[in-house]
């Protein structure tokens, strides 16, 4: 841990990969989520006094590519500088690869964390979903080999994204999912949204393309299993702009302790791969 406030793991990621926060076991609708390159400026938006936090800047990149011929993948990097008081600072560099298969049933995922560019971190996973009502499995090489189980009707973090767009699409207004991205190791979370009313924004500091886009507002928590139980707490909670193309813009990460700001700034568009 760093600074005693949260796991850095799930201060980086778990709310992107997301968090980015990112579909149900049916998946007709691909353009629930575009492939797409994302640029999110990071900063401090308040901290708690025990927080020891006093700035926070930096730049997150999430690439998504593929679909639903071949998967998909997810390229995530981001570097943050984080000053305490006193003036200390720490460069924090988290860097993550994740692919999905078509059918939303395997993954795999591998993890590196850097401070002060140092390697301080490594994770390597593989797991699957399971079959009829039965818990998943799942199997860890790195930091050390083992194996573990996922809840029975876990879906993973593109197929959440999907289900999201595809519920905002019918109006619905909460969801609750029980969601394994890898970024916390064997951990699995219960993931409640909140959904607002369909939005537009008239221009988007991102580009063009999310100009008169549909927008929900959605506000999302994260709460760690147990024994199949969920914490009466969420471990952090996250606000975000979801388009209608799967892209999640501006988002507030709560952490409790501390809050942070991360600004859609560059979007690119990626091409859609054709099935052979």
């Amino acid at each position: 841990m760093w600074l005693g406030v949260v796991p850095l793991r799930s201060l980086i990621l778990g709310a992107f990969v997301l968090a980015i926060p990112l579909a149900a076991s049916a998946r007709a609708d691909t353009f629930a989520l575009v492939p797409h390159r994302a640029i999110y400026d990071i900063g401090l938006k308040s901290a708690e006094q025990r927080s020891g936090i006093t700035a926070a800047q930096g730049r997150m990149v999430i690439e998504v590519q593929g679909g639903s011929c071949e998967g998909w993948t997810v390229d995530f990097r981001m570097v943050n500088q984080f000053t305490t008081e006193g003036g200390t600072s720490k460069l924090l560099d988290v860097r993550s690869s994740s692919w999905e298969s078509p059918d939303g049933k395997k993954m795999r995922y591998n993890e590196r964390q850097f401070v002060d560019n140092a390697l301080q971190d490594e994770s390597t996973l593989t797991a699957a979903v399971g079959n009829e009502g039965k818990p998943g499995k799942g199997k860890m090489t790195k930091p050390s080999e083992k194996e573990f189980e996922i809840p029975p009707g876990t879906i993973f973090a593109v197929a959440h994204q999907i289900k999201l767009v595809e519920l905002a699409r019918k109006g619905e207004t909460r969801d609750s999912s029980i969601v394994f991205d890898g970024s916390d190791g064997e951990k699995s979370m219960e993931v409640i949204s909140f959904f607002g009313g369909p939005k537009k924004i008239d221009k988007v500091d991102a580009g063009n393309s999310l100009n008169n886009m549909t927008m929900w507002p959605v506000s999302i928590s994260y709460f760690s299993q147990k024994d199949g139980k969920s914490a009466e707490t969420p471990d952090y909670q996250v606000s975000m702009q979801l388009f209608d193309n799967g892209v999640s813009g501006d988002l507030v990460l709560d952490y409790g302790e501390f809050v942070l700001n991360a600004h859609l700034s560059k979007l690119d568009l990626l091409e859609q791969p054709k099935c052979k």
